[in-house]
């Protein structure tokens, strides 16, 4: 039978936060990719909640979470995961990231060691020269507003290049996806979008003094 999972609301940091957690067992953090959400670990979930407590949330800016006055910066998103494991009681955790979601989980274990237990990194930003050009786009003012605007398309793109099964790529996880644009249009884009938050970060040295089993 698969696991129950649960979806609810919790306050973190002053931050209405959308979440999924499912299982029984040592706990797991999933932190998705830039213009995802908690969906696009749906299968994961499944998976690792025979073995595991597994926590999905919808990070800032994403998904059913809070989308206003977010601080896009990878500090902010450092003291945004630590503040998620105090609001579920969490003294450590496994932390696994896709893309910026690996960045945060990154950052976050050389932040605070002590309260990651492992650390799983999916093909995550911040190694290598530059960001994707497609995040690059979505940066720019006017261009990334008409390229979301064009979002079933894209995002049924991304889905089918980023997932080695074809079959995650579901209809409805792409109209989900793009029910909830990842970024709410601002004035200060330039300065609070994430792409370009991470562009210019290289963390092959530093991440070779984590010390969590990675």
């Amino acid at each position: 039978m698969p696991p129950t999972v649960k979806r609810d609301y919790v306050d973190v940091n002053g931050m209405n936060v959308h979440y999924a957690k499912a299982g029984n067992g040592p706990p797991v953090v999933l932190l998705h990719g830039l213009g995802a959400s908690h969906l696009t670990w749906q299968e994961n979930i499944e998976a690792l909640a025979a073995h595991f407590t597994v926590y999905a949330m919808d990070i800032p800016g994403h998904g059913d979470s809070v989308k206003d006055g977010v601080d896009y910066t990878i500090e902010a998103s450092v003291a945004f995961t630590f503040g998620f494991f105090d609001a579920m009681g969490l003294q450590s955790a496994a932390l696994v990231g896709n893309s910026m979601g690996g960045l945060i989980a990154l950052r976050s274990a050389l932040a605070e060691p002590h309260r990651v237990t492992h650390l799983c990194l999916i093909d995550t930003a911040g190694f290598g020269k530059e960001i994707a050009p497609f995040l690059r786009i979505m940066s720019l003012p006017f261009i990334g507003e008409y390229a979301e605007s064009k979002a079933t398309r894209s995002t049924s793109n991304m889905l089918r290049q980023i997932f080695a099964g074809r079959t995650v790529a579901t209809e409805s996880l792409t109209a989900e996806l793009v029910r909830n644009p990842f970024i709410a249009w601002c004035e200060d884009r330039g300065t609070q979008n994430p792409a370009r938050g991470c562009e210019h970060l290289r963390h092959e040295a530093q991440a070779q003094a984590v010390e969590a089993p990675s």
